[in-house]
């Protein structure tokens, strides 16, 4: 038997606890982060107004890739899905933004310290999910035709 060291042990341990289940090895995900990280900030970056930010969702949309068991028809579709996972993360910090300002009644401070923002950041961050708010609520219902 090879001589097994303690950080060896930690690691497998870990690896047997946890629950995730990668859809890539280590050597494809990093040439596929080399390809998309930089992109994929931008977008976050220009989405959240926010580099902050952007730095969080892109870590928890790469977290939130690799958690999912699912076939990927190419690489563009890979590519898509990863889009899609980072733009409902920047979704879902907006409704928090407005959540916490009107529903609980948080300062700006709060906000910031609750999400891990810049109080600077709260005021414009929620200057633009009221307006994007409004413009979803103005928008007109799509209905079914009746038959």
């Amino acid at each position: 038997m090879r001589d097994v060291t303690f950080t060896e042990l930690e690691r497998l341990h870990a690896v047997a606890e946890a629950d995730i289940v990668l859809q890539m090895d280590e050597d494809a995900f990093r040439a596929f982060y080399d390809r998309t990280a930089r992109s994929v900030w931008l977008y976050l970056s220009r989405l959240t107004g926010d580099p902050a930010a952007a730095d969080d969702l892109l870590q928890e949309a790469y977290y939130r890739f690799l958690r999912v068991e699912r076939p990927y028809a190419s690489e563009a579709h890979r590519k898509n899905y990863l889009y899609r996972i980072a733009t409902n993360l920047a979704h879902d910090r907006r409704r928090a933004l407005l959540l916490l300002a009107y529903s609980q009644g948080s300062s700006h401070h709060e906000i910031a310290e609750s999400l891990g923002l810049k109080t600077g950041s709260v005021k414009a961050l929620l200057f633009r999910a009221r307006r994007r708010l409004v413009g979803l609520l103005s928008a007109p219902a799509t209905s079914e035709k009746e038959s």
